[in-house]
């Protein structure tokens, strides 16, 4: 049954992210800026370029190989992405499945479809594949062992433990800004693991926790030491992330006190902003929390709320609050589920109709999705009206042509291209590090690169000449693009 019901939702997941994110095969180029950013740092990984060290990005090195193994699977396209994405959102909502069948197990097979829609088409998706997706069925595992754990008034189990660690420890090498949801969670798991078992217990929950982190780790930290490059990990990934790009406003002259308050203040307005534009799922989430502080036993109050507050808290406390930083906080809309699947329960349903519902919610729920999702205008676009692959045409007549995104975070040029940056700084990136542009500045002032592309302002150089302009709308605005060639090369 748990494999015709994984199955399930491995259909329902491929057929609504076929069309909401952009690295459907339905769309000609995921043309999100951090997409390409990671798909390029994958693909240079393959080609042996070691991470941080000869290619500068800030997310963690997972994601990286995420992108990595995509771009083996689909070399030139975002298929392979696709088909990670499509995995994950069913190992979410396999999580979803097996967490309300306890209430009413048809109801949970007929509200799957509409979940999947309503988390999928919301804005703070984005245009698909950010950090925030591949971490939501991490988030997902460990509430569907916490969740069964605490409906039986059981400890959570050693394998549960080890689960919570490896999990964390994949959001670490992910994006480790949302660690916090790990922090929450493990409390009453700990505390009921203490009451029952005494200090010995608590410290062989630590222990399985620990080798959870240590099983995926491990393979990781090799991969650096063994390029020499543990160096690099720690000043790229930690030290640059936490000291440079963080933009939360904090004086020197306040207080601890003070500080924390600020922090609390700016997690705080960022989640409801977050949850005021994603309307569809902040709505199941509220009606799930209400129902859960109102119906639940205090272990599970306690538990939802500590978990969603430190997410909250770590996402958000420090400052930045871009849309898909949101998309996290989408694995806590099931819970508004389970009133509607208790409700439901009460109604026996014969095998024939559960199964014409499905189908019908299925149908619906691809329906909604492509009304919903901002993402569907560029399924009306060919890979030909699109300035990346105008470009990559130009430059695929010279062998072995190299290129820069000059100035602005990757435009999808080096995945059009089939192109391996030559340079470390291969793209302007959010952080306020002057190597990026000193470096990019020079490749241009050395003639180092063949062909160079910017947005929105031209290049002034002696030694490029612009072959190509093009327009092309993202992000709510038109950008003009400008491809320049190396002055000796187009002679």
């Amino acid at each position: 049954m748990r494999g015709k019901a994984f199955l399930f939702c491995l259909v329902i997941s491929a057929a609504v992210l076929m069309i909401c994110t952009k690295s459907s095969f339905l769309y000609p180029l995921n043309d999100w800026v951090d997409s390409n950013c990671f798909y390029t740092v994958g693909k240079s990984m393959i080609h042996g370029k070691v991470l941080y060290r000869d290619i500068y990005e800030q997310k963690g090195p997972l994601l990286y190989m995420i992108h990595a193994v995509a771009y083996v699977i689909s070399p030139g396209s975002f298929t392979g992405v696709y088909l990670f994405e499509v995995l994950a959102a069913a190992v979410f909502l396999f999580c979803v499945y097996r967490t309300l069948k306890e209430y009413c197990m048809w109801a949970a097979v007929i509200t799957l479809p509409i979940l999947a829609a309503l988390v999928y088409s919301a804005p703070s998706l984005s245009y698909g594949d950010s950090a925030e997706e591949f971490c939501v069925p991490m988030y997902a595992l460990c509430l569907l062992v916490s969740f069964s754990a605490l409906q039986r008034d059981e400890e959570v189990s050693r394998g549960g433990f080890f689960l919570a660690g490896a999990t964390g420890a994949c959001v670490l090498w992910i994006k480790y800004t949302m660690l916090g949801f790990f922090v929450g969670w493990f409390i009453v798991p700990a505390v009921i693991a203490l009451r029952k078992g005494g200090f010995r217990k608590l410290f062989s929950s630590i222990g399985w926790v620990l080798a959870g982190v240590g099983a995926v780790s491990l393979p990781i930290l090799l991969y650096f030491a063994v390029n020499g490059a543990l160096g690099d990990l720690w000043q790229v990934y930690f030290y640059d992330n936490m000291f440079l790009y963080a933009d939360v406003e904090i004086s020197e002259t306040q207080t601890l006190w003070e500080k924390l308050g600020t922090i609390l203040e700016t997690a705080w307005l960022s989640t409801k902003w977050t949850f005021k534009r994603n309307i569809q799922y902040a709505l199941l989430t509220e009606i799930g929390l209400v129902w859960i502080l109102l119906k639940e036993k205090w272990s599970m109050k306690f538990h939802m709320v500590t978990v969603l507050v430190l997410t909250c808290l770590t996402v958000y406390g420090m400052g930045r609050g871009y849309v898909y930083y949101g998309f996290i906080l989408a694995v806590f809309s099931f819970v508004g589920l389970i009133p509607l699947c208790k409700l439901l329960g009460r109604i026996r349903m014969d095998r024939v109709f559960c199964g014409l519902s499905t189908a019908l919610t299925g149908v619906l729920a691809v329906l909604l999705a492509y009304m919903i999702s901002g993402n569907t205008y560029l399924m009306s676009y060919e890979k030909e009206d699109m300035p990346q692959y105008q470009f990559a045409e130009i430059i695929n007549r010279k062998e072995n042509a190299t290129l820069l995104n000059y100035g602005f975070l990757d435009g999808g040029f080096y995945t059009a291209a089939g192109i391996v940056p030559n340079t470390r700084f291969f793209c302007y990136l959010n952080i306020p590090l002057p190597d990026v542009m000193d470096s990019q500045r020079a490749v241009v002032a050395n003639g180092e690169v063949d062909f160079v592309v910017t947005r929105t302002y031209e290049l002034r150089s002696e030694n490029y000449e612009c072959v190509a302009e093009s327009s092309m709308f993202f992000a709510g605005k038109i950008y003009d693009y400008y491809l320049y060639q190396l002055k000796d090369a187009a002679n």
